[in-house]
Formats: structure tokens, sequence, C-alpha cells
């Protein structure tokens, strides 16, 4: 879970969104929150219409990946947030 969430970040900071979850060692968890650019709320809309589920949280989305999620889950969250413009 670590190391999918630690692709997800990874990808986040590449497109120059901002990781708003504790990400040091110790503090790091398998829920990861991130500010979208523009309208978190049609962000949340866009993830969710092209099958990717989030939640939002306080103006930022959050991912919450678990045991049975994989690579591939990481790639098609990319392809749908890159389709948005975030």
């Amino acid at each position: 879970i670590l190391a999918l969430t630690g692709a997800f970040a990874g990808g986040l900071r590449e497109r120059r969104l901002e990781v708003v979850s504790p990400w040091e060692a110790g503090e790091r968890s398998g829920i990861l929150a991130f500010r979208p650019s523009g309208e978190p709320e049609a962000c949340f809309r866009h993830l969710l219409a092209r099958g990717v589920i989030v939640s939002l949280r306080r103006g930022c989305i959050r991912l919450s990946p678990h045991f049975y999620n994989d690579e591939s889950d990481v790639e098609a969250f990319f392809r749908a947030l890159d389709a948005f413009g975030a």
C-alpha cells in the first residue's frame, strides 16, 4: 500500500500538485490527499465519472488504495487526472 501511495505522490508531484498528507518517515499512511488545480469538486466529479473512486475532503481529493489495487490503478488515475487538466 505504501508503494502505491508513493507512486501516486510521485506522479502528483511531477504534475506540481500539492500533496497535503504527512509524508515523513513514521507519518505516512495508506491515505493520500492532494489539492487539484482548478475547482476541487469539478475534479472529484470528473474522476468519479471515469470510474476512479476518490473522496472529496475540505477542498482536497483523497485516495485510499488498498491491497486489491495495483499499478494499473495508478495509471488509470493519472490518465483520468490528466484528462481533467489538473
